[in-house]
């Protein structure tokens, strides 16, 4: 059984495997195919690809690895070819990426064993897998009547010798860390691996690896534009702008987590794209819409209120949902956020430029837009991996809440 969801590739694979007896082509998400089903297997073989994006990572989390255990018979082997050499040399970065994800398989099955070579391969299961002379497994290759292009008695016994195999166990212990839905750092350290083909990456990651607490200048940034506008001559009208900035940072933020979470939780997302930011932006219309008609005094607050609450209530309820249900859940949360986001715009315009300014709102509407980018660029790219789903949810809730206490204090003063 074959699980691909490159639908299109089935027709030209029909025609070059006509004449395979038995082999089965699923069209699916793996997340998806995983969920359950009555058929077992002996082995699962997975190939994600490139570790670098967050659709290949989350197939190498235990969140994930559970499912597909329990598509393995009890004495079922997980099978894993891996990009990172560790025949000859064992490069730091490849120790540290085989480390993360020699833990994520860890924790999930009883047994694990890697082989070194070229392409380091993985075997799991929670049955022993015990050790074979290579003479003993060629032996057996025999006995299938299957002829092994690569797999001689020579090959196997180099690729088995006990220093490659005590130096990749050595490398193994580079890194007590685990890749997680929670906490994805498989692709983060695939960006740091694959960087020594640009000197510019390989500086700037470089650079931020050895000084991860320059996160920290980001919320810095972040108080200085709040006092600016809290604090400003204009008085309460600056701070308008600070409302548009947060608008846009915690609405794009949110946004690219619920595609973050949707893909690594149901499977698919492309096909569910269109439901998804057809929600949020029918919420921006209705958003807009219904906020014009409330009292002036009442901009807002009820806004900042709304998103606070669907932020909290998904940091507490998205690994609760069933995957069946993920995407009406994601969708009614895109909706209220983009409801509440559509409301504060509308607060912030009323703010900065008062009720009777038909001018220009380009400043506005570009702070707005500095917002979503600083959610783009460092939300899922930089937090997720640094803080982890759970602070990352955390630190907005945060932001939310200083946007509520200076609104108070302008409206106040």
């Amino acid at each position: 059984t074959a699980v691909d969801p490159r639908w299109r590739l089935t027709d030209q694979l029909a025609a070059i495997l006509s004449g395979a007896d038995g082999l089965i082509r699923i069209n699916d998400d793996p997340v998806a195919f995983a969920d359950g089903g009555p058929e077992q297997y002996d082995i699962l073989i997975l190939s994600p690809g490139d570790l670098g994006s967050y659709k290949a990572s989350r197939l190498l989390t235990p969140q994930f690895l559970s499912r597909a255990k329990s598509l393995l018979k009890p004495d079922g082997v997980l099978y894993l070819v891996t990009a990172y050499d560790s025949d000859r040399y064992i490069t730091a970065e490849a120790a540290e990426l085989l480390a993360i994800l020699s833990n994520a398989i860890k924790e999930t099955f009883t047994y694990a064993t890697l082989w070194p070579g070229n392409n380091t391969l993985l075997f799991a299961s929670d049955t022993p897998l015990g050790h074979a002379e290579p003479d003993t497994l060629c032996a057996r290759l025999t006995r299938f009547g299957y002829e092994s292009r690569y797999y001689s008695a020579d090959r196997l016994a180099d690729r088995l010798d006990p220093f490659k195999l005590e130096r990749l166990a050595q490398a193994l212990g580079q890194s007590n860390e685990i890749n997680s839905v929670t906490r994805p750092l498989l692709s983060y350290y695939q960006t740091i691996y694959r960087s020594k083909a640009s000197g510019i990456d390989r500086s700037v990651f470089t650079w931020l690896r050895q000084h991860q607490w320059s996160i920290l200048l980001l919320p810095v940034l972040i108080l200085l534009l709040f006092s600016f506008t809290v604090r400003s001559k204009r008085g309460s009208q600056s701070y308008g702008l600070f409302l548009y900035f947060v608008a846009g940072a915690v609405s794009l933020s949110l946004e690219l987590v619920s595609f973050y979470v949707y893909q690594s939780s149901a499977g698919s997302l492309y096909a569910e794209m269109a439901i998804l930011i057809g929600a949020f932006m029918l919420g921006l219309a209705l958003g807009t819409y219904t906020a014009i008609r409330w009292a002036s005094e009442s901009k807002g607050g009820p806004a900042l209120m709304m998103l606070l609450a669907a932020t909290m209530i998904f940091l507490f309820t998205w690994d609760t949902v069933h995957s069946q249900a993920q995407l009406l859940y994601h969708a009614a949360f895109l909706l209220v956020v983009a409801i509440a986001t559509g409301s504060l715009f509308v607060a912030a315009t009323h703010i900065y430029y008062g009720d009777g300014h038909s001018g220009n709102r380009g400043t506005g509407y570009a702070v707005e837009i500095a917002g979503s980018a600083v959610g783009a660029l460092f939300a899922t790219t930089l937090l997720l991996p640094f803080i982890g789903l759970g602070w990352l949810l955390l630190s907005l809730a945060l932001l939310i809440v200083l946007s509520l206490g200076g609104l108070i204090v302008c409206q106040r003063g």
